[in-house]
């Protein structure tokens, strides 16, 4: 009669482990997530006012320069607490950026030269990179020479 119980108990054991193993959640397959492709930057020769045309900000030790150029060939900077700084008028002879300050400004009447890059990410600008070429105000050497600007309004 023991002998009966115990086979008894067995069976009901495993029907109910079987039972259990059944409604059990099951473990979904694991699909690899794919990564996001990143988009590749690139390089080229600025070469048209509209390569450059918005607002560049170029960090700096002691604060970051503001630079504006607009579609009409005009360009103006200032520092982040809005200290104007340079102004004036801008175009491409190539890919060389001319730079000529308005008389009034901080680099009055000069006219600098800069070979002139942007970076894009797809279709969009997200740097400017500046080479120098002929740069006679102090002033700009030292705040846009060698520098990449980063877009901050396109």
């Amino acid at each position: 009669m023991k002998s009966r119980w115990i086979i008894t108990v067995m069976v009901l054991l495993a029907f109910g482990l079987t039972a259990l193993a059944a409604c059990a959640p099951s473990q979904p397959t694991r699909t690899p997530t794919p990564r996001p492709t990143a988009i590749p930057e690139t390089k080229e020769p600025a070469s048209h006012i509209e390569d450059v045309c918005g607002v560049w900000r170029a960090p700096g030790g002691g604060g970051s320069l503001i630079v504006e150029f607009k579609s009409d060939g005009t360009f103006g900077s200032k520092d982040t607490l809005d200290t104007p700084y340079d102004s004036g008028l801008f175009w491409f002879e190539g890919n060389q950026l001319m730079l000529q300050s308005d008389p009034d400004s901080s680099c009055p009447g000069d006219t600098a030269i800069h070979e002139a890059y942007v970076i894009r990410q797809g279709d969009t600008p997200i740097k400017l990179e500046l080479r120098l070429v002929d740069e006679p105000c102090e002033f700009r050497v030292e705040a846009m020479t060698n520098r990449t600007l980063y877009v901050v309004e396109p």
